[in-house]
Protein backbone atom coordinates (compact mmCIF):
# COMPACT_ATOMS: atom_id res chain seq x y z
CA UNK A 1 0.00 0.00 0.00
CA UNK A 2 1.27 3.39 -0.94
CA UNK A 3 -0.14 7.00 -0.70
CA UNK A 4 -2.84 7.83 -2.90
CA UNK A 5 -1.56 11.33 -4.17
CA UNK A 6 1.68 13.20 -2.50
CA UNK A 7 0.70 16.84 -3.27
CA UNK A 8 3.37 19.32 -2.78
CA UNK A 9 2.40 22.46 -0.37
CA UNK A 10 3.16 25.13 -3.30
CA UNK A 11 0.74 23.11 -5.82
CA UNK A 12 -2.64 22.61 -3.09
CA UNK A 13 -5.73 24.40 -4.06
CA UNK A 14 -7.21 25.96 -1.04
CA UNK A 15 -10.55 26.04 -1.34
CA UNK A 16 -13.70 26.88 1.13
CA UNK A 17 -14.37 22.80 1.25
CA UNK A 18 -10.72 21.83 1.72
CA UNK A 19 -9.94 19.26 4.15
CA UNK A 20 -6.96 19.14 6.49
CA UNK A 21 -5.34 17.24 9.12
CA UNK A 22 -1.77 18.92 10.34
CA UNK A 23 0.37 16.21 11.52
CA UNK A 24 2.03 16.34 14.80
CA UNK A 25 5.25 17.36 13.40
CA UNK A 26 3.83 20.11 11.44
CA UNK A 27 2.91 21.61 14.82
CA UNK A 28 5.94 21.30 16.51
CA UNK A 29 7.37 23.07 13.52
CA UNK A 30 5.30 25.70 14.29
CA UNK A 31 4.52 25.84 17.96
CA UNK A 32 7.34 24.05 19.48
CA UNK A 33 9.18 24.02 21.97
CA UNK A 34 11.97 24.66 19.73
CA UNK A 35 10.92 26.03 15.98
CA UNK A 36 14.24 25.64 13.91
CA UNK A 37 12.86 28.85 12.72
CA UNK A 38 15.72 28.77 10.02
CA UNK A 39 14.49 25.79 8.12
CA UNK A 40 12.42 26.37 5.15
CA UNK A 41 9.90 24.28 5.70
CA UNK A 42 8.87 26.01 8.71
CA UNK A 43 7.46 29.29 6.80
CA UNK A 44 6.05 26.92 4.32
CA UNK A 45 3.79 25.19 6.92
CA UNK A 46 3.42 28.73 8.62
CA UNK A 47 2.11 30.20 5.38
CA UNK A 48 -0.10 27.43 4.89
CA UNK A 49 -1.70 28.18 8.60
CA UNK A 50 -2.07 31.79 8.06
CA UNK A 51 -3.66 31.16 4.47
CA UNK A 52 -6.12 28.81 5.81
CA UNK A 53 -6.89 31.03 8.78
CA UNK A 54 -7.12 34.15 7.36
CA UNK A 55 -9.94 32.30 4.76
CA UNK A 56 -11.98 31.05 8.17
CA UNK A 57 -10.90 27.48 6.89
CA UNK A 58 -11.14 25.09 9.83
CA UNK A 59 -8.18 22.48 10.27
CA UNK A 60 -8.52 19.01 11.96
CA UNK A 61 -6.30 17.88 14.39
CA UNK A 62 -7.10 14.24 16.28
CA UNK A 63 -6.88 13.23 20.22
CA UNK A 64 -3.40 11.70 19.36
CA UNK A 65 -1.92 14.46 17.48
CA UNK A 66 -3.17 16.32 21.04
CA UNK A 67 -1.28 13.59 23.17
CA UNK A 68 1.68 13.16 21.26
CA UNK A 69 1.91 17.14 21.55
CA UNK A 70 1.67 17.16 25.39
CA UNK A 71 4.40 14.55 25.11
CA UNK A 72 7.08 15.93 23.17
CA UNK A 73 6.48 19.20 25.00
CA UNK A 74 7.36 17.15 28.22
CA UNK A 75 9.57 15.13 26.78
CA UNK A 76 11.54 18.13 25.57
CA UNK A 77 11.26 19.99 28.43
CA UNK A 78 12.79 17.41 30.90
CA UNK A 79 15.39 17.05 28.97
CA UNK A 80 16.34 20.66 28.91
CA UNK A 81 15.28 20.55 33.05
CA UNK A 82 17.88 17.37 33.26
CA UNK A 83 20.74 19.65 31.41
CA UNK A 84 20.31 22.63 33.01
CA UNK A 85 18.64 22.21 37.10
CA UNK A 86 18.81 18.48 37.44
CA UNK A 87 20.71 15.66 35.61
CA UNK A 88 19.59 12.89 37.61
CA UNK A 89 16.03 13.91 37.91
CA UNK A 90 13.48 11.64 36.90
CA UNK A 91 10.00 12.27 35.10
CA UNK A 92 7.95 12.25 38.27
CA UNK A 93 10.69 14.39 39.92
CA UNK A 94 10.25 17.01 37.41
CA UNK A 95 6.49 16.94 37.38
CA UNK A 96 6.93 17.96 40.63
CA UNK A 97 9.03 21.06 39.89
CA UNK A 98 8.19 24.83 39.52
CA UNK A 99 9.58 24.38 36.06
CA UNK A 100 7.28 21.90 35.32
CA UNK A 101 4.42 24.29 36.05
CA UNK A 102 5.66 26.79 34.14
CA UNK A 103 6.18 24.74 31.15
CA UNK A 104 2.96 23.20 31.26
CA UNK A 105 1.18 26.74 30.93
CA UNK A 106 3.10 26.79 27.32
CA UNK A 107 2.08 23.72 26.54
CA UNK A 108 -1.51 24.84 27.78
CA UNK A 109 -1.40 28.54 26.06
CA UNK A 110 -0.26 26.62 22.59
CA UNK A 111 -3.22 23.83 22.79
CA UNK A 112 -5.51 26.31 23.60
CA UNK A 113 -4.76 28.07 19.85
CA UNK A 114 -4.96 24.39 18.49
CA UNK A 115 -8.01 24.27 19.87
CA UNK A 116 -9.31 27.57 19.08
CA UNK A 117 -8.64 26.98 15.23
CA UNK A 118 -9.30 23.17 14.61
CA UNK A 119 -11.97 20.90 14.72
CA UNK A 120 -10.84 18.15 17.23
CA UNK A 121 -11.91 14.85 15.91
CA UNK A 122 -11.72 11.93 18.41
CA UNK A 123 -10.36 8.30 17.67
CA UNK A 124 -13.01 5.81 17.10
CA UNK A 125 -11.64 2.65 17.45
CA UNK A 126 -13.20 -0.86 17.57
CA UNK A 127 -11.91 -4.22 18.10
CA UNK A 128 -11.82 -4.93 14.47
CA UNK A 129 -9.51 -1.81 13.62
CA UNK A 130 -7.41 -2.53 16.53
CA UNK A 131 -6.66 -5.77 15.35
CA UNK A 132 -5.98 -4.61 11.84
CA UNK A 133 -3.34 -2.00 13.28
CA UNK A 134 -2.03 -4.79 15.06
CA UNK A 135 -1.37 -6.66 12.60
CA UNK A 136 0.19 -3.50 10.46
CA UNK A 137 2.38 -3.49 13.26
CA UNK A 138 3.98 -6.96 12.65
CA UNK A 139 5.54 -5.52 9.97
CA UNK A 140 7.86 -3.16 11.96
CA UNK A 141 7.03 -0.47 9.17
CA UNK A 142 4.02 0.98 10.82
CA UNK A 143 4.20 3.59 14.18
CA UNK A 144 0.76 2.84 15.79
CA UNK A 145 -0.20 6.55 16.54
CA UNK A 146 0.27 7.19 12.75
CA UNK A 147 -2.06 4.28 12.21
CA UNK A 148 -4.63 6.22 14.38
CA UNK A 149 -4.02 9.52 12.51
CA UNK A 150 -4.10 7.91 9.39
CA UNK A 151 -7.24 5.95 9.77
CA UNK A 152 -8.97 9.40 11.24
CA UNK A 153 -7.80 10.89 8.11
CA UNK A 154 -9.16 8.04 5.74
CA UNK A 155 -12.88 7.75 7.72
CA UNK A 156 -13.12 11.47 7.42
CA UNK A 157 -11.94 12.04 3.65
CA UNK A 158 -8.95 14.31 5.18
CA UNK A 159 -5.70 15.00 3.42
CA UNK A 160 -2.50 15.07 6.32
CA UNK A 161 -0.46 17.80 6.49
CA UNK A 162 2.83 16.23 7.35
CA UNK A 163 6.72 16.03 6.47
CA UNK A 164 6.90 12.55 8.13
CA UNK A 165 8.04 10.55 5.91
CA UNK A 166 6.65 7.33 7.04
CA UNK A 167 3.13 8.32 5.79
CA UNK A 168 4.25 7.08 2.43
CA UNK A 169 3.01 3.65 3.29
CA UNK A 170 -0.75 4.98 4.09
CA UNK A 171 -3.61 4.82 1.17
CA UNK A 172 -4.09 8.77 1.68
CA UNK A 173 -4.00 11.90 0.68
CA UNK A 174 -0.60 13.58 2.01
CA UNK A 175 0.34 17.45 1.49
CA UNK A 176 3.68 18.57 2.25
CA UNK A 177 7.11 19.98 1.68
CA UNK A 178 9.37 16.94 2.54
CA UNK A 179 11.35 16.28 -0.63
CA UNK A 180 11.79 12.82 0.01
CA UNK A 181 8.24 12.14 0.18
CA UNK A 182 7.33 14.78 -3.47
CA UNK A 183 9.89 13.10 -5.33
CA UNK A 184 10.09 9.08 -4.20
CA UNK A 185 9.64 6.41 -6.88
CA UNK A 186 6.41 5.55 -6.93
CA UNK A 187 5.55 1.84 -6.87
Amino acid sequence: MCARNIISLQDLNIEQDVRLMFDTNVWMFLIGPQIPEDRAEVHDYSQLLSDLLQRSIKIFCSDIIISELINQHIKFNLSRYKSTVDKRASPKEYRRSQNFIDDIQGILAALEIIKMETIILPTMLDNAKLENMFLDMQTGNNDFNDLIIAQTCLENNIKIVTHDYDYHGYDLDIVTVNQRLLYRPQV
